[in-house]
């Protein structure tokens, strides 16, 4: 039988592989904030490979539904954050970097 994958671990490996991607994608004119545009990128890259480590454990123990299952919300979840998340993250206004240079 396939050995499980840790979770948690893979998850891990994506939000550094995407955040480090996201660094080197990013494109000043065009993405938005730098931070958040790596965050963003980081975090959907985790839940994509922390949930693609979940559905290959649930489909190699034959609990094809729950695999399935766990796609779906996980692709739900994915194209709501596909777009620029609705103030999740701090603004440039609240930026205590910037504010203090006042």
């Amino acid at each position: 039988m396939n050995e499980p994958l840790h979770v948690s671990a893979v998850a891990v490996a994506g939000v550094i592989s995407h955040g480090l991607l996201a660094l080197a994608q990013h494109r000043p004119d065009h993405d938005e904030q730098l931070y958040r545009h790596v965050i963003r990128r980081a975090l959907q890259g985790g839940a994509a490979l922390g949930t693609g480590a979940l559905a290959w454990n649930s489909f190699a123990k034959g609990r094809t539904g729950t695999g399935l299952a766990t796609v779906a919300l996980a692709a739900g979840t994915l194209l709501l954050t596909a777009e620029k998340p609705p103030e999740l993250l701090p603004s440039r206004q609240s930026d205590p970097l910037t504010s203090r240079r006042k």
